[in-house]
């Protein structure tokens, strides 16, 4: 929706001083993926050494354990001990809300609620 109006105000020649004065900024904002790129840099520079994994099941299965991983950084989850714990009571869990329970984020919010309490 942004780019069509900005398209039709650079069209009509209103958006000279709309972005020369710094407002299309300050109004949307800055908005930056660095924070997607650097968690990404780490597999992109591997990817040459896996450019094979093997099967299409194979390459899913890396991708849910990398998005796990990364997620458990973005959230400051040590990543060994939430695949341990994950690891260990996910095969045996069957309640729904259980295992939603085991996500990182919502590992994080727990942490976060257990040291405000203490």
């Amino acid at each position: 929706m942004r780019t069509a109006a900005v398209k039709s105000l650079r069209r009509h020649g209103y958006a000279q001083g709309l972005f020369a004065n710094g407002l299309y900024a300050r109004t949307f904002g800055n908005h930056s993926n660095n924070l997607a790129e650097n968690a990404v840099r780490p597999l992109k520079l591997g990817a040459k050494n896996w450019l094979f994994f093997g099967s299409q099941h194979a390459g899913h299965n890396a991708a849910v354990i990398y998005t796990l991983v990364e997620n458990c950084r973005r959230h400051g989850i040590p990543v060994e001990e939430y695949l341990c714990e994950l690891l260990t009571r996910l095969p045996g869990e069957t309640d729904l809300e259980t295992i939603a329970s085991l996500t990182p984020a919502r590992k994080a919010a727990a942490r976060r609620e257990k040291s405000a309490a203490a």
